[in-house]
């Protein structure tokens, strides 16, 4: 069981905020930026929380077992190109940050969004001339909202998995209280979810001025 307080004292400590959704939670939902100096912070929820696993946005459809130190595709992927070579790219770098981190504190992890392959499939779909772009920067609602989805999918399923805690980790943006995740998640499982607001305003006002240069 997740001591809950310890985790609102925590959140407080690092300008985050805090929800909890049930009584006992068994998974803690962790907002981020993608940047590696909060790095130090998390291993300090993951030493604390002990976790079998540990979900991870920014790892797609990829998976880490300490124990076979293998890197392979989330069961149930759906990969292209795009995937096998960001798998080649992990295989090849032993002292990447996250297989490292799978090591230290024997956690698996697991990535918790789309595949890039079902990203690009998704935006094949909805007919986004990408030409001349990278996929993962093309700022759509709509594909906020697949993600999330998929996002929101992943981390029920692994909720019961474990009799230990679960951690996920996911940018602020996707952790925000309007987030279709928590519509998923709100009705099935106890949880908390800690985030930046900041962060999320952040986000929110570089959407606006995307929506205006679109149109512009």
């Amino acid at each position: 069981m997740i001591d809950a307080k310890s985790i609102e004292k925590f959140a407080t400590c690092i300008g985050f905020k805090f929800n909890q959704e049930g009584s006992q939670p068994s998974m803690v939902i962790v907002g981020e930026r993608h940047e590696t100096i909060e790095r130090c912070c998390q291993e300090l929820l993951i030493k604390k929380l002990r976790p079998e696993y540990v979900l991870i946005e920014t790892l797609h459809a990829l998976s880490s077992d300490p124990e076979s130190d293998c890197i392979k595709f989330r069961e149930g992927a759906i990969t292209d190109e795009n995937d096998l070579e960001e798998l080649r790219y992990f295989e090849k770098n032993a002292d990447n940050y996250y297989r490292q981190m799978s090591k230290k504190y024997n956690i698996k992890l697991i990535g918790c969004d789309l595949s890039l392959g079902e990203r690009n499939r998704f935006i094949e779909d909805l007919g986004i001339n990408t030409w001349g772009m990278n996929p993962l920067t093309i700022d759509d609602l709509r594909i906020d909202d697949a993600r999330e989805n998929k996002m929101g999918n992943i981390v029920f399923n692994y909720s019961g998995s474990s009799s230990k805690p679960v951690i996920a980790i996911i940018g602020n943006w996707h952790a925000r209280k309007d987030s279709k995740i928590h519509e998923k998640l709100k009705e099935n499982i106890e949880y908390i979810c800690i985030w930046s607001e900041k962060a999320v305003d952040e986000v929110k006002e570089r959407k606006k001025r995307n929506r205006r240069s679109k149109v512009n």
